[in-house]
């Protein structure tokens, strides 16, 4: 039952952390994509 726990845990963090670089790459390529707009 520990063990089950510390599993959920660690899941819940992994969604965390994949959620996080999800939404830093979303920003940096509408950044890299409104600099490629303006410069044209």
């Amino acid at each position: 039952m520990t063990s089950h726990i510390v599993g959920s845990e660690h899941v819940n963090y992994e969604v965390m952390l994949g959620a996080q670089i999800y939404i830093v790459l979303s920003i940096l390529t509408f950044h890299t994509y409104v600099s490629m707009q303006r410069k044209y």
